[in-house]
């Protein structure tokens, strides 16, 4: 048995097995790894909607309370949705045979950094 390079959680990483959750990956089938990064949309909609409210309260009352009121929106919205807005979805992806494989997905960075890491180290081990 390998010496763990990293064991947190659910996951684990020797230099010949990657073990997350219930399945297992050979690190001799391994090319490479890599971090994507997927941004939540959420900023996005909350603009247009804000936009949208404005545009009806100003043409129901006025281009100025239009303005006003589009900024209150999403002010609003925004501090009630913060979380959500800084939300990014990181996956862990290896590439083997089978092509580009999602291992693990996460809102945490640092844990799919470190589980990045230790397969990169797992790889440079197996040469």
């Amino acid at each position: 048995m390998s010496t763990p390079i990293l064991s947190e959680g659910n996951f684990s990483v020797d230099s010949n097995i990657i073990k997350i959750g219930e399945t297992s990956y050979s690190v001799s089938s391994i090319g490479s790894v890599s971090l994507k990064k997927e941004d939540s949309i959420f900023a996005g909609v909350l603009f247009l909607l804000s936009l949208f409210v404005g545009f009806i309260v100003g043409s129901a009352e006025g281009f100025i309370l239009g303005f006003a009121s589009f900024f209150v929106v999403l002010i609003i919205i925004a501090v009630l949705g913060k979380s959500k807005i800084e939300a990014a979805t990181y996956k862990v992806m290896i590439k083997n045979s089978s092509g580009d494989q999602p291992i693990l997905t996460t809102k945490n960075k640092e844990q799919a950094l470190r589980l990045k890491s230790a397969i990169e180290e797992a790889i440079q081990k197996r040469v």
